[in-house]
């Protein structure tokens, strides 16, 4: 089934999205709008690469300008602005050409700074801000959004700018201004690169923009009408892939509509859903977060720290997870989650425990082999079905799942899809080929894989998700005494 181009609904996805397709954002937007009419303090939108943050203010904007009569309220991008000078520049001009747009009458004194060239970066800022005050005095306020405000960490005087840029809204009884910055990072972690900059971060109230709830998906999947609509089972599908990311969720969806088949656009999607990882990824290693993302998900979490844990749980990329008997973070779509387990079994945290796991691995497959034959895992399968047995059945169920992800890149080793505690079970039920090696009772060995378990899984009490140094030191260790018994 087919339809016209024009009756895609999510045709153009990945760009500013206003009015009735920006969903699932109305909490946001009223405070947002609120704050903007009010020029009530300056706030910081933090979100990941392409979660709405832009669409998210720039709808604010339009409210507060079509509900309110706001003005001037003012967005300048820094990613086509490369220095200070034209920054400050860029902003007095805008809130200029504006004013006069919505019939303002601008004082005197606001124009003789408008007809002057500054000679350098801060004699822009200082008739920037004599500007604003003019405005002030003259009962006109003003909102300044300041669109990828990460591109600062390009400007040859950051450090400086951002501490005329606190220096605005510090003085805003005199300034009349409040600013809102849109980042990818926070404000602390962009200062953090740049030194002797002023705390600019502590000024402003931090909002982050975070992937959507379910019904916020609701609301997007009902822009298909009533020429198609998704079974509950198909949106469950849709939100095991995207998490409720509004870009990859529109990608997917606008894919589908010709067809009206989510699957067939989840096919086509799935080369630019990587790409996105792969963005992300690049992201997050450069804060110094992936790796620690990967420890949070998926282990070890040999060097996990709660500052990182709340960060990542602020941008939405994890969220903590509870059972009855314990506490454990998985990533913002389970698809990612998966992702992240690949990464990690391809260059796990832990160098060492690394190459443990696939010695033990090889080990283990070499003298099962020696002992039962080819079809080792049938064999051993059928003597502890309640044990080993399903410990299979659990290893080819992932492997499916990541050959079907994946492809050629999945694994097609068994064994590689078991986890620690799962490849003592292993060595536990075929004892008797293993123990002329391990040498010690079982007791001995068994205390030694459930620390490694401990480490490797993320599976911990809610007090106890970070590993303590001296079970680290002691894993560590473990490690080290497997090596030189399989080797």
């Amino acid at each position: 089934m087919t339809n016209g181009a024009s009756g895609n609904p999510f045709l153009g996805y990945g760009k500013i999205v206003l009015a009735e397709r920006l969903v699932g954002r109305t909490r946001e937007l009223d405070s947002l709008t609120e704050r903007l009419y009010q020029r009530a303090g300056s706030l910081s939108i933090i979100g990941t690469h392409r979660i709405g943050k832009s669409s998210l203010v720039t709808e604010a904007v339009r409210r507060a300008k079509v509900n309110y009569h706001v003005s001037p309220i003012i967005m300048v991008s820094l990613s086509v602005i490369d220095n200070s000078k034209s920054l400050f520049e860029t902003i007095l001009e805008e809130v200029r050409v504006q004013a006069e747009d919505d019939g303002l009458e601008l004082p005197p004194k606001f124009y003789r700074e408008i007809g002057k060239d500054a000679t350098d970066s801060y004699e822009a800022y200082r008739r920037l801000k004599r500007g604003m005050i003019a405005l002030c005095k003259a009962d006109i306020k003003t909102a300044v959004v300041l669109d990828e405000f990460d591109a600062i960490r390009g400007f040859l005087d950051a450090d400086k700018t951002i501490q005329r840029l606190r220096d605005l809204i510090d003085h805003w009884h005199e300034t009349g201004s409040c600013m809102v910055f849109i980042s990818r990072r926070s404000l602390y972690a962009i200062e953090k690169q740049l030194y002797g900059v002023s705390n600019l971060d502590n000024v402003c109230e931090k909002q982050y923009v975070l992937p959507l709830e379910s019904d916020g998906l609701a609301q997007m999947t009902a822009r298909l009408g009533n020429c198609w609509k998704l079974t509950p089972e198909e949106v469950k599908t849709l939100m095991w892939h995207t998490g409720g990311h509004p870009f990859l969720s529109e990608m997917i969806l606008c894919r589908s509509w010709e067809d009206r088949h989510l699957v067939t656009g989840i096919g086509k999607s799935i080369g630019d859903m990587y790409d996105y990882y792969g963005h992300l990824r690049e992201l997050l290693i450069e804060d110094t977060l992936f790796d620690q993302m990967v420890q949070a998900t998926v282990g070890p979490r040999w060097s996990l720290k709660l500052e990182s844990i709340d960060n990542l749980t602020r941008y939405g990329l994890i969220k903590c997870m509870k059972s009855p008997s314990a506490t454990f973070f998985q990533a913002w779509s389970e698809h990612f989650q998966i992702y992240l387990e690949k990464c990690s079994r391809e260059a796990p945290t832990w160098e060492l425990w690394r190459t443990t796991e696939l010695a033990l691995r090889d080990f283990i497959e070499s003298r099962c082999q020696e002992a039962l034959g080819a079809n080792w895992h049938d064999v051993l399968g059928k003597r502890h079905p309640k044990s080993v047995g399903a410990i299979f059945d659990g290893c080819q169920e992932r492997m499916a799942k990541d050959k079907k992800l994946f492809g050629l890149n999945a694994s097609e080793r068994l064994l590689d899809y078991a986890y620690p505690m799962q490849l003592w079970e292993i060595i536990s039920a075929a004892w008797e080929n293993f123990n002329s090696s391990f040498k010690r009772e079982k007791n001995y060995w068994k205390e030694r894989f459930a620390l490694l378990a401990k480490v490797r899984t993320p599976y911990a009490h809610s007090r106890d998700f970070v590993i303590p140094e001296h079970e680290i030191t002691n894993a560590q260790g473990y490690c080290q005494e497997i090596l030189s018994v399989i080797k």
